[in-house]
């Protein structure tokens, strides 16, 4: 409070220094007074924009007299002096009669008049010092940036088409942090002055409860039909990595490709949301739920397609599906007369369909052909996800040592408790992830959790049957080979290198240490990941230690869920995805062809 208060005595101390020097100015120019004659030449054209309205229809010259003075004819002669507020002109005055609805004839000064344009309507505002206040002493200025209004006070005199053009930025009537970019640009000038003349009124702190805040858009995937726009960020260089420990990843295998996150220095942790939330949507059941006709295309060419599209021609725009091996692609297609005519457009907007050949389902077929889409979009939707945990006592740095351990040690089995509940696997009835409910052949008890609405099952492994003969432990590497996120619990201060672990499906690997700090347990985490894997969110904070509670639980198991969706962007996943969705949709097509 006391720095704003300084801030306008400085401001009212330039106003009135200003003042004064114009004062001065104006009494110099009196004793020098002469009057002068003026010659105004405007240019002979005809408005480029013409107000249709009945008054001004009937009398051309009301046309002439109400485009704020740019269609001018001829000379007009100026009398009097050039330092009077007032001037006359000869030709009828140096003001213009403009028509208002219900009120009488008001007289504008051409200098002051600027029109607003607000689509194709125009209205009437004032001048800038009745808008801002008293003039250039009024405290209302105190908000708004001084530079933008006196560029504004230089226009006044220039024709229309300059005023028009003019626009102060927003930036300088907002503060940081409160500008709105949902707010029309026609009214955000406006209401930046409105504010600014609430904000100093005595009762202000009274209504600001009641000033509704700008609305937070919903999620993308929530709130629209079309498909995203993927834009993954890029893997910070390991040589920002400032290291106060020993590392837990071994820098080896960076020249393998591989890539180590970087602690990052934010002010605030991310957003704890999933990546690519739309595929955890029903998109096509949510398509079927809606009345209307639905159509199937089936096409042939570089790859096979199935498209499905929305037949309601009382919609201005139709949803539509389509189905590649590489992924699906959600598009609004415009409605035309015909459904041939709106396929046409919905090529057009994806080149990949302009060398596919297209054919209709017949409508006998139609309803099976739904059930199969219905069947399928459950299938490929994820929401099960298994993750490996394998113990790493002190000293151990090979993986055959690793999966001979044959219990865990305390701080492990802490670890995993605040992650996850222990469950008995004998009768399980949910997501299993692939070990054994009836006759307990990959152990008896496990780790299970559901987060964010997707099952997760941890393979133990510890709790997996230790075998003393196989010295690889064949079982064990089954289940946690298998899987493409895994964790590492590391004790003691030898690196973990990843290449030492030989799997094609282990993409992802998060080294864990504990650590003990006035009696609390905290956990340092280093992530890992194979050539081809992007970014995946919550990054990590600076410097990579977490206190063991349920933000580290929320935080952990968002990231590992998100760690198996970016691996997925793989070459190696990628590739098996489109060969399984391929055969999938083969057989769709070729059981429902046009030649049946």
């Amino acid at each position: 409070a006391g720095s704003m208060q300084q801030e306008q005595e400085q401001i009212l101390e330039s106003l009135l220094s200003d003042q004064l020097s114009r004062q001065s100015k104006e009494q110099e120019s009196k004793n020098t007074h002469q009057p002068t004659d003026l010659r105004i030449e405007l240019p002979n054209r005809k408005p480029k924009r013409s107000i249709r309205s009945a008054r001004t229809k009937r009398n051309r010259r009301s046309l002439e007299r109400s485009t704020s003075g740019s269609n001018l004819r001829g000379h007009y002669i100026v009398e009097g002096d050039d330092n009077c507020p007032e001037r006359k002109i000869s030709s009828g005055g140096s003001r213009i009669r403009l028509p208002f609805k219900n009120t009488k004839k008001k007289s504008i000064d051409v200098d002051n008049f600027v029109p607003i344009y607000k689509g194709k309507e125009r209205k009437r505002k004032q001048s800038v010092d009745r808008l801002l206040g008293e003039g250039d002493s009024s405290p209302l200025l105190t908000p708004l940036r001084r530079s933008s209004i006196e560029q504004l006070k230089s226009l006044q005199g220039a024709p229309a088409r300059v005023r028009k053009t003019y626009c102060a930025p927003k930036e300088e009537y907002f503060a940081n942090g409160t500008f709105n970019p949902r707010m029309s640009v026609n009214l955000a000038d406006d209401a930046a002055a409105l504010f600014s003349r609430l904000s100093v009124r005595p009762g202000f702190e009274i209504v600001q409860p009641y000033i509704k805040e700008p609305v937070e858009p919903l999620p993308y995937a929530v709130s629209t039909w079309t498909s995203p726009v993927r834009i993954d960020d890029d893997w910070l260089p390991l040589e920002a990595f400032s290291e106060t420990d020993t590392p837990l990843i071994s820098r080896e295998c960076c020249k393998e490709g591989y890539n180590i996150e970087v602690p990052r220095k934010l002010d605030a942790p991310d957003e704890l949301v999933l990546m690519d939330p739309d595929k955890d949507i029903k998109f096509f059941a949510k398509l079927c739920e809606q009345e209307g006709e639905i159509a199937h295309f089936f096409g042939e060419g570089e790859d096979v397609v199935i498209i499905s599209i929305e037949n309601d021609r009382n919609k201005k725009f139709q949803r539509a599906i389509i189905r590649t091996p590489h992924g699906d692609q959600r598009l609004l297609v415009r409605t035309c007369s015909s459904q041939s005519k709106t396929m046409k457009i919905l090529c057009e907007q994806c080149p990949s369909l302009s060398s596919t050949k297209l054919w209709r389902i017949r409508k006998d077929d139609l309803a099976d052909v739904t059930q199969e889409l219905l069947q399928l979009e459950e299938k490929l939707l994820e929401q099960s996800y298994k993750f490996g945990l394998l113990y790493a006592s002190e000293g151990q740095v090979k993986e055959d040592d690793f999966f001979n351990n044959v219990e865990a040690s305390p701080d492990m089995m802490e670890f995993i408790s605040s992650l996850s509940d222990k469950i008995t696997l004998q009768d399980w009835p949910h997501f299993r992830g692939g070990l054994d409910v009836r006759f307990n052949t990959t152990g008896e008890h496990s780790y299970y959790v559901k987060h964010r609405g997707c099952e997760i099952m941890f393979h133990v492994s510890t709790l997996i049957p230790f075998y003393p003969k196989d010295t690889q432990q064949v079982e064990r590497k089954r289940h946690l080979g298998n899987d493409i996120v895994v964790i590492i619990f590391k004790e003691g201060d030898e690196p973990f290198d990843p290449i030492c672990i030989h799997s094609q499906f282990n993409h992802v690997f998060v080294v864990v240490k504990p650590l003990k700090i006035a009696k609390k347990t905290f956990y340092r985490v280093e992530w890992c990941a194979k050539p081809g894997v992007p970014p995946f969110k919550p990054y990590d904070i600076s410097p990579g230690v977490y206190e063991s509670g349920p933000e580290f639980r929320d935080i952990f198991l968002t990231k590992l869920l998100n760690a198996q969706r970016a691996s997925m962007y793989a070459k190696t996943f990628r590739n098996k995805m489109s060969r399984t969705r391929r055969m999938l949709f083969s057989e769709i097509v070729k059981t429902y062809s046009k030649q049946k």
